[in-house]
């Protein structure tokens, strides 16, 4: 991997170990706090009640959950606006009071936290929406809601944001994208994995540490999900995988339910030697999620001291904080749900090119007709051909390749979930492509500056490219802003540059992808 690859993610890393080393020092591992809704109802939150209304109707009670966490031992609370978002407050009426309950949610943190090192980090979950193509949400409907809550926090003086329980990465993307550009805070995103180590939306881990992490999100985790042993295995893939540092915040055991409520068994003990195990996996800042308490995060704590104590005995010097971020990592695409290492030369990734509005008729006449199956069929075919990575071009004359791009790609994604190729010459329609696409795509710029763009006389691969014109050049140059705002790759990259160009030179053979 590049330098200019990752220095968008190693900056946001290096920010937010920054911040934790100056604001709370001689920590090895952060601890942050545990559950606000469970805690609330123990206060007398009822079902089907605002939990985020509190902040001004019951605020006394908000701040003393804080403070409990802070005796417990929290380095970091978190505030309760997790369901703060506008779409998500439509369900009780309070939309258009959505920054003002965001805002006093943190105010009520940074008061509680006043005269203590602890930090405040501003809770965003997610809106209760699907998102296309799986539901009518799409990535600006996100994004502006995510945004409107995020510039709340930031008036508010929160140090750093939290994302929570997400369980599409499309609105993950949203959510990251939307915080860091609305405050400039490191962001921490957190994915909610089921027990097959998939989000409910098909992602999985590698994945999720992939797309994230290109983004910008400061630190990446898993929140919720099966509970603290269950995610043990979820967090060492992420920590394998990972160029920034790993969050854990583990439910208090699997729900169970009794009499009309939910119940969490896991005591302060068992949750503690859990955060052991996610300690020794990877993870580097823990916390509690549904039915932990002040003495469950208390104990957490009391775990956590003692390994690192025995760790600094052991060494006979400081136990530092992991620092992943600062290593080598192979070169990713992700789609959906599959990530593809397109730099190892042992398995080159296989390229499906038959998405093509220049190179095959069909496509281009399924376009002019408006017919998404036909796309999607052809999708289906390439991957089950062997194709792991699917490349898209849909610009022809007299049609918007804006609408079509968008439209191809959530056809596309809503039947495989391999990494994409966006084939483009036009920013708006390459910026709806990366909007619609959930994982992290490669964007290809025909003629541009760097790219291969023919064969040379003994009929190799010719990878000098060529300048091209000031417009051309323009161009590419908005192009690549785009792309890397959306985490996606659009430089050449060695060897997925020869592969891209390779696959797009390819005369057209019977039954390959």
């Amino acid at each position: 991997m590049t330098t200019q690859e990752t220095c968008v993610e190693r900056d946001q890393a290096n920010r937010l170990i920054g911040l934790l080393r100056q604001e709370i020092p001689g920590r090895d591992v952060i601890i942050l706090d545990g559950a606000m809704g469970t805690m609330l109802q123990s206060y007398g939150l009822m079902p089907g009640e605002c939990p985020e209304l509190w902040n001004l109707s019951h605020p006394q009670h908000v701040m003393d959950i804080h403070r409990a966490y802070i005796r417990a031992g929290a380095d970091i609370i978190e505030t309760n606006t997790f369901g703060g978002n506008r779409i998500k407050l439509a369900g009780y009426g309070l939309s258009e009071r959505a920054f003002e309950l965001n805002y006093q949610g943190v105010r009520l943190a940074k008061e509680a936290a006043r005269g203590t090192p602890v930090l405040v980090a501003a809770s965003m979950g997610p809106t209760g929406l699907l998102m296309e193509p799986f539901g009518e949400m799409d990535f600006d409907m996100a994004y502006e809601a995510f945004k409107e809550q995020a510039m709340a926090f930031r008036e508010a003086g929160a140090d750093l944001i939290s994302i929570e329980t997400m369980s599409a990465l499309g609105e993950a993307k949203a959510a990251v994208m939307a915080a860091r550009e609305a405050t400039g805070l490191p962001v921490i995103c957190h994915m909610t994995f089921e027990h097959g180590g998939r989000t409910l939306m098909g992602t999985n881990a590698l994945t999720a540490v992939t797309v994230l992490q290109a983004l910008g999100a400061a630190a990446v985790g898993a929140n919720c999900s099966t509970g603290p042993a269950g995610m043990v295995g979820i967090i060492r893939e992420m920590a394998e995988a990972a160029t920034v540092p790993i969050s854990a915040e583990p439910n208090a055991g699997l729900p169970e339910f009794h009499d009309g409520k939910t119940l969490y068994h896991e005591s302060p003990e068992e949750m503690a030697r859990h955060a052991r195990m996610l300690v020794e996996a990877g993870a580097c800042i823990i916390g509690g999620c549904c039915g932990t308490t002040p003495e469950h995060i208390s104990a957490i704590r009391r775990q956590v001291s003692t390994i690192l104590g025995h760790a600094r005995k052991a060494t006979a010097g400081p136990c530092r904080m992991p620092h992943p971020f600062s290593r080598q990592t192979p070169l990713r695409l992700a789609g959906r749900g599959r990530t593809v290492t397109v730099d190892d030369p042992l398995n080159l990734p296989v390229l499906g090119d038959e998405i093509d509005s220049w190179r095959n008729p069909e496509v281009a006449g399924s376009l002019k007709e408006n017919d998404m199956d036909a796309i999607s069929h052809k999708a289906r075919e390439q991957v089950a051909r062997g194709a792991n990575i699917l490349l898209v071009r849909v610009d022809i004359p007299g049609r918007d390749d804006v609408d079509s791009m968008r439209r191809v790609v959530n056809a596309i994604q809503q039947v495989v979930d391999v990494p994409l190729v966006l084939v483009s010459r036009s920013p708006r329609a390459v910026e709806a492509g990366l909007k619609a696409f959930w994982g992290r795509a490669f964007v290809h710029v025909p003629g541009a500056p760097g790219y291969m763009t023919g064969r040379d006389n003994a009929g190799n691969v010719d990878l000098r490219g060529m300048a091209g014109d000031l417009e051309h050049a323009n161009v590419y140059e908005e192009i690549r802003s785009v792309a890397r705002r959306f985490g996606a790759l659009v430089d050449p990259e060695g060897a997925i540059e020869a592969f891209i160009s390779e696959a797009l030179l390819r005369e057209a053979t019977t039954g390959r992808p």
